[in-house]
């Protein structure tokens, strides 16, 4: 039995080796997008090896997307040849349709990545099984009218409600946006309002009802936002941004501003899909009339202010890294300000391993809106008001290490 055991390995390993010689004409290709259908994708490009690490691929395929101005996503597929394929590189794009299906941008997405594979398939002996074929379109379906003029409007709407013998909750959630993107200019507008109610009942021994929903808690917020923004050249951006809000939690009967600002990117904008290092910043003014007098004693107050964000991004085969930095402080006193840090880091360390962090850290002097007096338990348990704080901090950080076969070819849906 050990003999045969043994020879029945040796027979396995070498129709294993067979195999991988009959298809190492393929180009081993890997495949970095979180959210694409990859089991369509294996389905349907059958003359490539797929590998389940960067590292040993013959070309590397990083796919992003960026939002359109019609709610669509607009996607940056960037072929770069590693082995012997270095140096090899190309990048395309397609756009998708807000109300385009699941199906549609998959069967886009198959279709671009042929397009960009052939180039390499070209170079192997795969090409002699490649056959080219082509589908004019009408003049009318590459320029389609546009009776909207560019303007897109999305109604969301959601909803939740829990409940048992002796607690209940409601949620709703619900908003409307309206805007415009061009080249030259961006217009973003919305409005939204949430409620949320929690209530607690209690019953004697005899499991008679004592209270009816004294102990209740209900939080409600509404929010208008406008952007207007204007495309100078590559580089410069100019607008104001404006808000009118209400909030209980934040203390807030209604709060308004209104901010100009400007903006510059190191890179073109025309690069954001792969890399933004940009500059904004903000002044305007603020007033705020209080549900409750503040720890200042203010029922309602006006205050100018001005924040300073520098932002950076990064997409690149190696992995992504984001970095954000934002300042603010009221002029009437320079002590009231905050400084806010995110960072998030993506990095593909070694072959089959790659690490993820992120984190968030604030330093919080600008608490003008909290409300004055001792809050109760109950409210500081279920976070009724915000808090008073000096900083918040959240982190998490990822592993993930992958060993075995480089082949991920095959494509089982079972279960």
């Amino acid at each position: 039995m050990k003999y045969l055991h043994s020879l029945f390995l040796l027979c396995l390993t070498l129709a294993l080796s067979f195999f991988a010689e009959e298809n190492n004409h393929a180009p081993k290709i890997y495949i970095d997008c979180n959210y694409c259908d990859l089991d369509y994708v294996r389905s349907e490009i059958k003359f490539v090896n797929y590998v389940i690490d960067r590292k040993v691929a013959d070309v590397f395929i990083m796919i992003t997307s960026e939002t359109t101005g019609s709610n669509g996503q607009n996607y940056t597929v960037e072929f770069n040849g590693q082995s012997k394929f270095i140096n090899k590189n190309d990048t395309l794009q397609f756009a998708t349709q807000q109300d385009d299906t699941d199906d549609i941008v998959r069967q886009k997405l198959v279709k671009c990545l042929k397009l960009g594979l052939i180039s390499y398939i070209s170079h192997t002996s795969l090409s002699e099984d490649i056959i080219i074929n082509y589908n004019p379109k009408t003049a009318k379906e590459i320029t389609p009218d546009d009776p909207w003029d560019s303007w897109v409007i999305s109604l969301t709407t959601h909803g939740n409600m829990n409940s048992q013998k002796s607690y209940d909750s409601y949620w709703a959630f619900g908003s409307v946006n309206i805007k415009r993107v061009t080249d030259e200019w961006k217009i973003n507008t919305s409005i939204y309002g949430d409620y949320s109610e929690e209530n607690y009942y209690s019953y004697d021994e005899n499991d008679n009802m004592i209270s009816s929903g004294t102990d209740s808690y209900f939080l409600r917020g509404q929010n208008f936002y406008a952007l207007v923004v204007k495309s100078i050249d590559e580089h410069w951006s100019a607008g104001a941004s404006g808000s009118v809000s209400s909030s209980t939690y934040s203390n807030y009967q209604y709060r308004t501003s209104a901010y100009p600002a400007i903006e510059y990117n190191i890179f073109p904008y025309s690069e954001s899909n792969s890399k933004e290092l940009k500059c904004l910043y903000k002044a305007g003014w603020t007033f705020a009339k209080y549900n409750e007098t503040t720890i200042y004693n203010y029922n309602a107050e006006g205050r100018f202010n001005q924040s300073l964000e520098i932002s950076m991004e990064i997409k690149k085969p190696w992995g992504s890294i984001e970095t954000n930095l934002t300042g603010s402080n009221y002029f009437f006193d320079i002590e009231k300000n905050r400084l806010d840090i995110f960072s998030a880091i993506s990095l593909n360390v070694v072959k089959g391993l790659s690490v993820s962090l992120y984190g968030r850290y604030s330093i919080i002097h600008d608490q003008l809106n909290l409300p004055r007096g001792e809050r109760d338990p109950e409210e500081l348990l279920l976070k009724k008001n915000e808090l008073a704080t000096q900083y918040t901090f959240w982190s998490s950080v990822g592993i993930s290490y992958t060993f075995g076969s480089i082949y991920n070819n095959v494509v089982n849906s079972r279960f």
